[in-house]
């Protein structure tokens, strides 16, 4: 039978104090980083630092900077991973190469708690990363230190409005939503719903 859905999003969960959720993937195949740039067709791709054996034959990889069809995994090595018919765009020096994810996140939603017989908020986001350069974090895309830039003031209010709260930390208050496209979120005090969406289909 037809199933009628009553959210806007596909899945939700709650995260408390020193909980996170990342869909980059697991442990072992975040932060795989490129090791010099890398041309379109490629075949095998150097990583530095980690080993590409995180991967296994058959897994989907995007770029973690530009969330793009990168390939399917054919092989890996202590420092590199081979695709199957080559890479499908241009790498640079120092991109990650993610699990092409299946769902983002999409909103949080701060849950208050009693202070003194009054609600009041106490979640703070201490993590948050972008799934695109066009959305501001407290990491950039990849995972490295996020730096302010024109994008986050053009996009999202003056310069005088935002400040440099985003890039360190970000205090919700209760029953707010926050919305935007994210692969990560670490919450370091208080608690809030996670709400997801699945991800647009891509051709590898």
């Amino acid at each position: 039978m037809p199933i009628h859905k009553t959210s806007l999003y596909d899945a939700s969960l709650v995260l408390q104090a020193g909980d996170f959720l990342d869909l980059r993937g697991l442990t072992a195949v975040v932060g795989i980083d490129v090791n010099g740039q890398h041309s379109a067709g490629s075949k095998d791709v150097a990583v530095d630092g980690v080993s590409g054996a995180g991967f296994s034959a058959g897994d989907k990889v995007v770029s973690g900077l530009t969330g793009r069809a990168v390939g399917i995994v054919e092989r890996t090595d202590t420092n590199s991973v081979g695709f199957v018919k080559g890479i499908k765009e241009t790498l640079a020096d120092n991109d990650t190469l993610e699990l092409a994810p299946r769902y983002e996140i999409v909103a949080v939603m701060p849950l208050g708690v009693t202070v003194s017989s009054a609600n009041a908020s106490t979640t703070s986001v201490s993590v948050l990363i972008p799934s695109t350069t066009d959305y501001f974090g407290t990491l950039a895309p990849n995972g490295e230190a996020w730096v302010n830039h024109d994008d986050h003031v053009t996009k999202y209010g003056a310069g005088a409005e935002i400040g440099g709260v985003l890039d360190t930390g970000l205090d919700l208050p209760s029953g707010t939503m926050f919305e935007g496209r994210w692969k990560k979120v670490q919450i370091s005090d208080g608690n809030a719903i996670i709400y997801l969406k699945t991800t647009t289909a891509q051709t590898f």
